[in-house]
């Protein structure tokens, strides 16, 4: 009758042996001074996001120049578009690669994603009629969804506590900046006459530019390797680090933290206990705020400008450069607040400014004002989704940190669905008296309840070990 115990007992302390290694692994990576090592980590994370999650809304930024004018496509199909770009493409990536990053590690999903949205998005260029186009823009989106899933994820996971935020913010200008000038420039240059260029760079950056950087430069996330038990390939990785810190001087002992070890992806507690509460809470901010204030607005934004307030094409892309370039600078400043402010309390600063330029928006006229508040939204906008996106990653633990994101984001992104369907009528249906329908919908369900679900019920993540907050 022994034996069975002590096979039992084996059973227990191997895996009370295992997590205190995966909370070694953690509490040694948490120690970490900020310095290049995870600089240049999150620098890589942040050229993915630029180069290939902003490919996001591509169709929609070009079509008031291209196919609108020809009648190639209908509004009907255009909205038809949006919903399988926006929504079903990019909710395939997120979840789908979202899974493959939580079984099989991040580094590969990046790889993945690159291949998808640079393999998928150049045929754009040759495609004039609604079928070609809804099937490239729809699985060009599931590279951009994968992208989103794991950004964030791996970023976090490299981060010491006290730098979490500093190095987010930091690193997320170089998104910022690289969205905003290959968003815009070329597009400047390029649109309408040219516009099968600027599909083609779209195309190649990912698959010569990403790709090459994660293979020779980004190694697995140690915290994923610890979490599925394998702690030699973790250990040799920040041992790494480790040598390289200690040139600075003696580095802190190592606190174990609490972790958990296993090799599969427990999809379930995704609906469960606390993380069930916060898998809804964050699928209804995403879902209301992709509805509105991020695709309600990004999808109809610039034909309210080119029609009220007759914009043209240089000046409509040059808004949007200009818009990157302030939003890198301000992000840069809150850089140094780092852990001190909470993360949901800038969430719900990037609300409040979003809301102060939509509000001004329709009831200013010209081309400078306009311009300027659109600026102003479009600030309001980074500040909010670059800061629920480390939000998100930051609520779950490591074994399910790439499906939450993924199912959350992912779900949120069926929102878009509301663009087209919402958005879109009440934009039409109110153009004649400045489109005030479609601003109502975008700045109160879309922008104004997200904030204060967040501010309401949101949870509080400054300075506390990745394993513990996430718990």
């Amino acid at each position: 009758m022994s034996e069975p115990a002590s096979a039992s007992n084996h059973a227990v302390t191997a895996l009370q042996d295992a997590e205190y290694r995966h909370g070694l692994i953690a509490a040694r990576i948490d120690r970490l001074p900020l310095g290049s090592t995870q600089f240049l980590l999150g620098a890589i994370m942040q050229i993915t996001w630029g180069l290939v999650v902003a490919l996001d809304l591509v169709f929609a930024r070009i079509y008031p120049f291209i196919w609108q004018p020809k009648g190639e496509i209908t509004s009907f199909e255009f909205d038809l578009m949006l919903v399988f770009n926006t929504g079903v493409g990019i909710l395939i990536g997120e979840y789908g690669l979202g899974l493959i990053a939580d079984k099989f590690g991040r580094r590969p999903v990046l790889v993945l994603s690159a291949l998808f949205a640079g393999g998928f998005i150049w045929e754009i260029a040759f495609s004039n009629s609604f079928w070609p186009l809804l099937a490239w823009n729809t699985l060009y989106a599931v590279g951009v969804g994968g992208a989103l899933s794991v950004v964030n994820t791996y970023m976090h996971e490299i981060a010491p506590i006290s730098a979490r935020g500093q190095l987010a913010l930091r690193t997320q200008l170089i998104a910022l900046l690289l969205s905003a000038v290959i968003g815009s420039v070329p597009a400047f240059f390029w649109i309408p006459e040219h516009y099968q260029w600027v599909l083609f760079l779209d195309a190649a950056l990912p698959l010569l530019i990403v790709i090459p950087l994660v293979m020779i430069f980004v190694p697995e996330s140690p915290r994923w390797l610890a979490s599925t038990g394998r702690f030699d390939q973790a250990d040799r990785t920040v041992k790494k680090w480790e040598a390289k810190a200690s040139r600075a001087g003696r580095l802190p002992e190592p606190e174990a933290v609490e972790a958990t070890v296993t090799d599969k992806v427990p999809t379930r507690e995704l609906f469960t206990g606390t993380y069930g509460k916060r898998t809804i809470l964050l699928a209804v901010v995403w879902f209301l705020a992709y509805g509105g204030m991020i695709y309600g607005q990004g999808s109809y934004l610039s034909l309210f400008l080119v029609g009220t307030d007759h914009f043209t094409a240089h000046q409509l892309f040059a808004e949007g450069l200009v818009a990157g370039l302030v939003g890198a600078a301000v992000f840069l400043v809150f850089s140094n607040v780092g852990e001190r402010v909470e993360r949901k309390t800038i969430i719900v600063a990037g609300c409040v400014v979003y809301l102060i330029g939509g509000c001004l928006l329709p009831v200013t006229h010209g081309v400078t004002g306009p311009f300027i508040l659109a600026i102003i939204m479009t600030l309001g906008e980074y500040i909010f989704f670059m800061n629920l996106y480390s939000y998100t990653a930051l609520s779950y633990p490591t074994r399910l940190r790439s499906a939450g994101t993924g199912w959350t984001d992912g779900v949120g992104h069926c929102g878009s669905a509301l663009s087209p369907l919402v958005a879109g009528p009440l934009f039409t249906a109110t153009a004649a008296s400045m489109n005030y329908g479609w601003f109502i919908w975008i700045l109160l369900p879309g922008t104004f309840i997200p904030g204060v679900l967040i501010a309401v019920f949101g949870n509080r993540q400054s300075g506390r070990a990745l394993e513990l907050l996430a718990e």
